[in-house]
């Protein structure tokens, strides 16, 4: 939504700094996703673990105590909106909820004084888009893509400039990629029962699909 509302300023007003805005806002949920990839790999854990200061390890787990603490809270509070409720109890468990979430942030303060490490992975900081421009030469260009229900966006990132870019919906995109996939992967696939003849013909069709398919994408994505 922030992506969408950013993009859709810059469009009315012109103003570049929206465009760079929702950029490093697609940068902080690539490096959300990737942490939870991190996460699932129990990659954290294990970092973690390895670390001997007995004071972070108890301000750690006196965190993983707090969001269990919050996520019962969350669902207390969703089940009391559900049904019928008087206000008294709807301020008093946001008040609750509130005290949890300014603790948790409390002890998330001390964590990253302690180990910027482990701060950094549990909430990652992706470089901004100035920082990422340092990085580029004169003859690469970054690409970056956010796909939307309603629109999508594209950023073109050199060392000089952030452009952004409308797109189509991601269902529209998606339906092109999927053939493109379908098409590429097409000689990988075996089928027992297909004689000679018929896997030809299937990988020719194959090779014509591919040539359709990229083409649609490369218009809708890239031209």
């Amino acid at each position: 939504l922030k992506i969408d509302v950013d993009m859709q300023r810059a469009a009315q007003t012109n103003n570049k700094e929206y465009e760079i805005s929702a950029f490093e806002t697609r940068e902080q949920a690539n490096a959300r996703n990737l942490l939870a990839a991190l996460n699932e790999a129990k990659f954290l854990r294990s970092d973690i673990l390895a670390n001997n200061d007995p004071q972070l390890k108890e301000l750690l787990k006196q965190q993983q105590t707090l969001a269990q603490h919050l996520n019962s809270k969350e669902n207390k509070r969703r089940n009391l909106l559900s049904g019928k409720h008087d206000e008294a109890a709807r301020v008093e468990i946001n008040k609750a909820i509130d005290e949890l979430v300014k603790e948790h942030d409390r002890i998330d303060a001390k964590i990253r004084t302690l180990s910027r490490r482990i701060a950094d992975l549990k909430d990652p900081r992706p470089a901004t888009a100035q920082q990422i421009q340092r990085e580029l030469d004169p003859d690469t260009l970054l690409l970056e893509f956010s796909l939307g229900d309603k629109r999508s966006y594209a950023w073109a990132v050199s060392n000089e400039t952030v452009r952004g870019f409308e797109l189509a919906p991601r269902e529209q995109i998606e339906s092109v990629a999927t053939r493109l996939l379908h098409a590429i992967t097409a000689r990988n696939r075996e089928d027992a029962n297909e004689t000679p003849r018929q896997r030809s013909t299937r990988l020719a069709d194959a090779d014509k699909e591919y040539a359709e398919a990229a083409a649609a994408l490369s218009k809708l994505i890239l031209e």
